[in-house]
């Protein structure tokens, strides 16, 4: 009996649990929506938030502001967001929060999320229709955005002066430029052609200028309101006020200032009185050398020696590199102007031409002379040898070429060897025949 019982006992449980009632089903969702794919920045769309049963439910969204809104939703009814884009790129929408279980037994945290993409609006597009619902998405997509107003160049396309350099070169990015003018320029033409021939341009024509700083500008300007200023600096340099004479000539060389004038290795900038005026000059100490940059007659300009003491001019100073040596071209003294065996004439050092003197014996015709400051001040005649390109002091004796200067030079430097070895030589033999003569004396005694 207890046998029967034990086996009918799980089949009538199964039986029961069969026929029973069955387990609730626990099925809940949390649904989001946007009205749109695509939407202009700064302008607003909307997402709708629903359920199957009940929520509670939060809203953020990344890239954009979220609007007011109630935080519950049923079955029976949604709830709406509006979000607002700040930038361009995606916007992504989040919903979350609790959502009542079907069976009652609590809540379960769900969330969703929905993605609209922002742009920018074209500047000129007033048919499209940022609205409505995604399905409009493609048509979005595919609106050709009018190209925009682009401003008119009003850059140069040119722009030069009559007289100078300017510095740095013209460049339509660059809008200052220096020119540096010597004092006899009192005038000067400026031109100037825009990039866009609908541009106008002002400021071009001819102006007069006055000494020191002259400020010309060339202005653009478009019918849609744009412009741009070049301005030219012009900088003239004072005419002198102070002129001395260079030995007997009878031209007046006139002092300037050192704004135009070239820079001088060595030299550093002073100021002098000559005449009891100050004026700008340059000294090198090493050389023992001022010097004034000045102007003739001719309106040729360059650097003069200048005596402290005597308060006159003494040479011209050129600045001439010869074979690797820093000389200089200075006033080749009268009396040194007529050597026997030489012609006076314009000869070429380099690619330099300057006074010098040729060999009338056509065997030196590769060789001139000339009259330099050498790298100590000292002032002397240098033969240059055109062919080999060299230059040494001259001695007043017929000219050789390096080669042989070198070997006459390590020849001289054997004398004194030679001259110590017949010393000793000489007093070896004196000793000899002083000994020779002892010796006898003793042989006869």
């Amino acid at each position: 009996m207890n046998r029967i019982f034990l086996k009918v006992i799980p089949i009538a449980f199964a039986i029961s649990s069969f026929f029973g009632k069955p387990p609730i089903a626990n099925f809940q969702w949390l649904n989001i929506s946007a009205s749109t794919g695509q939407v202009y920045v700064g302008e607003s769309f909307t997402v709708t938030i629903s359920t199957d049963t009940a929520a509670t439910f939060s809203v953020s969204a990344t890239n954009a502001t979220v609007g007011g809104y109630e935080p519950w939703a049923d079955a029976s009814s949604s709830k709406s967001v509006t979000i607002t884009p700040i930038n361009v790129g995606p916007v992504t929408v989040t919903a979350s929060g609790p959502v009542s279980n079907e069976d009652g037994s609590g809540d379960t945290n769900l969330s969703k999320s929905v993605t609209v993409n922002a742009v920018n609006r074209p500047t000129s597009n007033p048919g499209t229709n940022t609205g409505g619902s995604s399905n409009n998405q493609t048509n979005n997509n595919q609106t050709t955005e009018e190209p925009k107003d682009e401003k008119k160049d009003v850059t140069l396309k040119s722009l030069s002066v009559s007289e100078g350099t300017m510095e740095p070169g013209f460049d339509p990015s660059v809008d200052t430029y220096i020119v540096k003018l010597t004092s006899d320029k009192t005038s000067v033409e400026v031109k100037a052609e825009a990039t866009d021939a609908t541009v106008t341009v002002e400021g071009t024509g001819k102006h007069t200028l006055k000494e020191g700083e002259n400020n010309i500008t060339v202005t653009t300007k478009a019918d849609d309101g744009g412009s741009k200023a070049y301005t030219i600096r012009f900088q003239v340099e004072k005419k002198p006020s102070v002129y001395l004479p260079l030995g007997d000539s009878k031209d007046k060389y006139g002092i300037l200032t050192l704004d135009n004038a070239k820079k001088l290795d060595g030299f550093e900038e002073i100021k002098i009185k000559v005449n009891n005026q100050e004026v700008q000059a340059i000294r090198n100490n090493k050389l023992k050398v001022t010097l004034l940059y000045m102007t003739n007659s001719k309106n040729e300009r360059g650097y003069y020696i200048y005596d402290e003491k005597s308060g006159k001019l003494t040479s011209v100073y050129i600045p001439i590199a010869v074979a690797g040596k820093n000389l200089a071209i200075v006033t080749i003294p009268e009396d040194m102007k007529e050597m026997e065996g030489f012609t006076f004439t314009k000869v070429k050092v380099e690619d330099t031409e300057v006074e010098g003197w040729t060999f009338k014996d056509s065997k030196f015709k590769n060789y001139v002379l000339v009259y330099l400051m050498d790298e100590n001040g000292e002032m002397k005649l240098f033969q240059y040898e055109k062919s080999s390109n060299t230059i040494q002091p001259y001695s007043n004796a017929a000219p050789i070429t390096m080669s042989e200067y070198e070997k006459l030079a390590k020849s001289d430097a054997l004398k004194p060897v030679l001259m110590g070895v017949s010393g000793v030589l000489s007093i070896a033999v004196i000793g000899s025949i002083v000994a020779l003569f002892a010796m006898k004396k003793k042989l006869k005694k």
